[in-house]
């Protein structure tokens, strides 16, 4: 017998989940990809070098945090009040690209 055990960590708690698995919660993957535009309008990068895609996985409980929910999500009463903004959701998860917010001043 041969069996497929997919396991998962995610980028905002750390802890990992196989699949199949049971009692896991909902969780989210989530695509960043950041590619110049060259000269033609473009994002075709000839060497490859300067375009960065990464994909993490977020549990639904990070989103509600954050303020946001699936589109087909009805709220719960057991959501949690939002602890983050959104733009600070945003910016975590562009740092997974290797892009931070400029310290200025």
């Amino acid at each position: 017998m041969k069996e497929s055990i997919t396991r998962i960590t995610t980028a905002d708690t750390k802890k990992t989940y196989e699949f199949p698995g049971q009692y896991n919660p909902s969780l989210f993957e989530v695509s960043i990809r950041i590619v110049p535009v060259q000269d033609s309008g473009n994002t075709y990068d000839i060497n490859n070098c300067t375009h960065v895609y990464r994909t993490v996985y977020l549990e639904l409980v990070t989103l509600l945090k954050a303020g946001l929910k699936p589109y087909d999500r009805k709220p719960l009463d057991t959501d949690p009040e939002p602890t983050e903004t959104v733009e600070n959701l945003i910016i975590r998860l562009l740092e997974h690209v290797g892009y931070y917010p400029c310290k200025h001043g």
